[in-house]
């Protein structure tokens, strides 16, 4: 299968509110590769930070209003398999205060396509229980298509979500999470969370499909678990460590688990005023009891390595010009991981030993092959908000992720009308790096 994506480390932060989700753009639709970026803290001591990055993050966790924001997530593969493109247009259905906190409420057409499964004997042995040969029909045009919901609560460093993956789509999963990130002195903070997520590297692993050979579905895998990271300011340095337990599950696929560390730490190497520069080290290691990248029925459409490292060196800068505030990051580094051999059929020991009798039909595939690589993994993403008035802004985020034969490019524009004038916090440090 081509397309084995980097996973660099974390699944984005909870989406825990209109402004959070919307603006963390490009970040929170990369399904596998998100880097585990340095605290964004700051010491007694340190420069002060430019007003209009410290206005946009106001604006994005602490001012009630409303966000349009369509989005875009074209990842590489093979059609009909491990390729997708994602598109989706989130909107604030609605804002308001409740008991101290506030609460916001999420609607989001979401399309998803891959494709069609290429016509040869071996793309589509890939599929469902097409490997078995005979007079079967093609595997179906990979698509899906619904709109999703999610409420959300903030207050203070308590925040709660709860929704669904889009209704509309072959299979639907509730989700949802909370995250408490106390303070455990001036620059210490504390961040647990437990979560409920999809998995969305694939259309099978996201919303499910239909094996049309026998009419059977499948897919529409989650992760749920939880972690805990420790993020530290000393001086002008940020630095984070922790680890995370999670179970995936999804309909007639193989169950799975994986265990993920991560660590790392970033510091300001360079300002003027009006714009800051910061050069960071990540490290990530995580690791699934079982190797279900696959797309035969009791596989889940993921990627999911026994044993995957990596450091980065991410760098980045962001600067505020009149009403202008932009941002550009990029990271390269060094990946290994290891894959075990799957079986074709690893969550029905039937039709394995079906499989097995018959020799692995027409392709003579039992099992798919244990996999070593390493290599060089990088990214890029660029940002930029015009701000129109005190209560109007502008902007949209542009990305790039590359690792092996895998790419990922993703883009999103948002619209926001804020109201009133109410100062945000700004959490501490950075969420542990998760995988969704």
């Amino acid at each position: 299968m081509s397309g084995v994506p980097a996973a660099t480390a974390p699944r984005p932060p909870l989406r825990l509110s209109a402004i959070s989700v919307l603006l963390a753009g490009l970040a929170a639709f990369a399904p596998r590769v998100a880097l585990a970026e340095g605290a964004a803290a700051e010491a007694s001591d340190e420069p002060a930070e430019p007003a209009a990055v410290r206005d946009a993050e106001q604006t994005r966790e602490g001012r009630p209003g409303a966000t349009l924001s369509p989005d875009v997530r074209v990842s590489s593969g093979t059609p009909g398999l491990d390729e997708i493109t994602e598109t989706n247009v989130a909107a604030t259905l609605a804002d308001f205060p409740f008991a101290g906190g506030r609460v916001t409420l999420l609607g989001s057409p979401t399309f998803l396509s891959a494709g069609s499964v290429p016509g040869d004997a071996d793309n589509q042995a890939s599929f469902g229980t097409a490997t078995f040969g005979g007079t079967r029909p093609p595997p179906p045009r990979q698509h899906a298509e619904g709109f999703g919901f999610n409420a959300a609560y903030e207050r203070d460093w308590v925040r709660a979500d709860i929704g669904s993956t889009p209704l509309g789509f072959p299979l639907q999963s509730v989700l949802g999470g909370v995250e408490l990130s106390p303070e455990l002195a001036d620059a210490l903070q504390l961040r647990l969370r437990a979560e409920r997520r999809v998995v969305n590297d694939s259309v099978l692993s996201y919303a499910g499909t239909r094996d049309t050979a026998n009419n059977t579905l499948w897919g529409g895998v989650t992760s749920t678990g939880g972690s805990a990271q420790v993020e530290l300011s000393l001086g002008r340095a940020n630095f984070y460590a922790g680890g995370g337990w999670a179970s995936l599950m999804g309909t007639r696929v193989a169950a799975n688990a994986t265990t993920e560390f991560s660590a790392g730490g970033s510091y300001p190497v360079w300002s003027n005023g009006t714009g800051v520069a910061e050069l960071g080290l990540d490290l990530v290691y995580f690791g699934y009891r079982k190797n279900l990248r696959f797309f035969t029925l009791g596989q889940g459409g993921y990627f999911s390595p026994q044993s995957y490292f990596a450091a980065l060196v991410p760098v980045s800068y962001t600067a505020h010009t009149g009403d202008l505030t932009w941002s550009v990051k990029a990271a390269i580094g060094y990946q290994v991981y290891h894959e075990n051999a799957s079986p074709v059929f690893p969550d029905d020991p039937a039709l394995q030993s079906l499989l097995v009798v018959r020799r692995g039909g027409p392709t003579g595939l039992i099992s798919n092959a244990a996999k070593n690589a390493a290599g060089i993994t990088d990214s890029a993403l660029a940002s930029l908000e015009w701000r129109l008035s005190p209560t109007w802004s502008l902007g949209g985020r542009v990305g790039y992720q590359h690792a092996g034969d895998w790419t990922e490019v993703a883009g999103s524009l948002y619209a926001r009308y804020s109201l009133g004038a109410e100062e945000g916090h700004r959490a501490k440090g950075t969420g542990l790096a998760t995988r969704r």
